[in-house]
């Protein structure tokens, strides 16, 4: 949990480590970090916290209005089935977006939600 500066404090900067890149097969395999970030405030204090990978959206499991995400369609809108006659599911997304909307709720933790958008093409 990171601990918040003295309340006249400010965020100074945010620095996040270099991790070794992967160099087994089990490395390569999964999605992980071993970085930290280290956050320096303008008093001079330092707060330094590991960092952790934590899916947000799988799309081979999660739906969205009985859609799931990934899943692939021809020019004509009808789903595509791999070669077993189950539904295509892309399971790489292209990117994604973290998107600020004017007029968003506070989140109660003093800021403003975020959305999160991911993409397929």
């Amino acid at each position: 949990m990171f601990l918040a500066p003295a309340a006249s404090a400010k965020v100074r900067s945010v620095e996040f480590t270099r991790m070794p890149a992967p160099s087994t097969d089990s490395e390569r395999a999964r999605a992980y970090t071993t970085s930290n970030v280290i956050v320096t405030c303008s008093d001079g204090t330092q707060k330094t916290s590991a960092l952790s990978f934590k899916p947000l959206y799988s799309s081979s499991l999660d739906t969205i209005t009985d859609v799931t995400g990934g899943q692939l369609y021809d020019v004509n809108g009808n789903v595509l089935l791999d070669i077993n006659g189950n539904p295509f599911i892309a399971n790489t997304p292209d990117s994604n977006s973290l998107i600020k909307v004017d007029g968003a709720p506070a989140t109660g933790q003093g800021g403003k939600l975020l959305y999160l958008v991911t993409h397929f093409e």
